[in-house]
């Protein structure tokens, strides 16, 4: 059976919204507005910035802290000269 020529005007429309549609509309919701807020408070957006990379920078630093834990069983930190600090995990043995 034959159909009839698709209309121009007929637009098919999006009914199922997807999770990544959903993340990217809420992601520039949120750029917009810390573009807002970074045009308006110029000193506040530096402060927010040199925040965000000292926590991603400790982030990191923490994670390599952690899988050296797992993997070695400790690590040291030298504080000067004079003193070390050893992190190690308990031993399982009684």
């Amino acid at each position: 059976m034959s159909k009839p020529p698709v209309d121009p005007r007929d637009r098919t429309y999006h009914v199922q919204p997807t999770w990544r549609g959903l993340l990217v509309a809420y992601g520039m919701m949120a750029a917009i507005i810390a573009a807002v807020a970074l045009l308006s408070y110029p000193v506040l957006g530096t402060v927010v910035a040199v925040s965000l990379g000292v926590v991603s920078v400790a982030g990191r630093r923490g994670l390599e802290l952690y899988r050296c834990l797992q993997t070695c069983g400790g690590f040291a930190v030298d504080l000067g000269d004079s003193v070390q600090i050893c992190v190690t995990k308990p031993s399982t043995t009684c």
